[in-house]
């Protein structure tokens, strides 16, 4: 059977009470990175995985989803191919000039400045289709 990863996190301390909620409604999990992460914590892509077996993810998602842990959809942008919620944002360099340039503005005016695009590249992690949505921020 294969795990599927449910939540993403930084803290180990996060997921394992998620974890701890859903044995003990008779869910076998997994966190894929536990250790690395607590040694590699000051890189910010390491992120613990909760994982569930694909068989019990529809189980986990509802008690999760119950519970207020866990949102069903990612900002309810959906792959358009699988509708899958496991969406990656892409950044093109513009988006990132207008960030750099955003964060530069609030530190001298001290005012936020929201990002102008309304528009995200996006890439589904499970099946690869790249696709454009509206970005909610």
């Amino acid at each position: 059977m294969k795990f599927i990863t449910i939540k993403e996190s930084h803290y180990v301390t996060d997921l394992t009470v998620l974890k701890s909620k859903l044995e003990s409604e008779g869910i076998i999990c997994n966190l894929k990175d536990e250790y690395s992460t607590q040694v590699l914590s000051h890189l910010p892509n390491m992120m613990v995985k909760l994982q569930v077996y694909e068989k019990d993810l529809e189980k986990a998602g509802k008690i999760l989803s119950d519970s207020g842990e866990f949102k069903l959809t990612n900002n309810n942008v959906l792959c358009p191919e699988c509708m899958s919620d496991n969406i990656k944002y892409i950044y093109t360099f513009q988006d990132k000039l207008q960030i750099f340039w955003s964060l530069i503005i609030s530190l001298f005016t001290l005012k936020f400045v929201n990002r102008i695009t309304g528009l995200q590249n996006c890439r589904c992690k499970d099946c690869g289709c790249m696709f454009t949505a509206a970005h909610n921020q």
